[in-house]
């Protein structure tokens, strides 16, 4: 297998590339993202669309001057990272053989003032499945390596927990 190592942001972002990962079979494709971001008739709820035309809703709660009718763009950090626990799980565990019922993830988020913003926070997972443990931490650990999100919230420096909770 060849692997291509990327060394330039320009490259990284302009290209659409596969690069492998060698533990799972996964190939990630690298390619620019557009976001934009429009409020809505002078309120403080705004519409967020990206480039493939989907879109997502934010908003503040009233103590803020919102609405309170759509989840905040903080608080879309957090869902964000949920959702990519999740459909990286689905993935590795495919690609891994790992049998599930079902897989969820708990986000449990801690800011550091009330307008501030994610200092810390606990990431709870929760598998169904008849698997081996050491198989199930496994597939785990891999799903923390290659969760995009999560790799984010690294970089920004918030102290993220892990735990992985196995029900039979």
């Amino acid at each position: 297998m060849n692997f291509l190592w990327i060394s330039t942001v320009k490259l990284l972002l302009y290209s659409r590339i596969k690069i492998p990962c060698p533990d799972d079979g996964l190939w990630f494709i690298f390619q620019s993202m557009k976001a934009y971001g429009k409020l809505i008739n002078g309120s403080l709820r705004s519409v967020l669309t990206d480039d493939r035309g989907h879109e997502v809703l934010s908003d503040v709660g009233q103590e803020f001057g919102g609405e309170d009718t759509a989840p905040s763009a903080l608080e879309l950090t957090a869902l964000s990272l949920a959702g990519c626990l999740t459909t990286i799980w689905g993935i590795v565990a495919k690609n891994s053989g790992v049998s599930y019922t079902d897989f969820e993830v708990e986000i449990d988020a801690e800011k550091d003032s009330p307008m501030g913003t994610i200092c810390k926070a606990r990431a709870t997972a929760r598998v169904s499945s008849g698997e081996d443990r050491v198989k199930l931490e496994k597939c785990f650990e891999k799903v923390l390596k290659s969760c995009p999100v999560g790799q984010i919230w690294e970089k920004a420096g918030i102290d993220l927990t892990e735990e992985l909770v196995i029900r039979d």
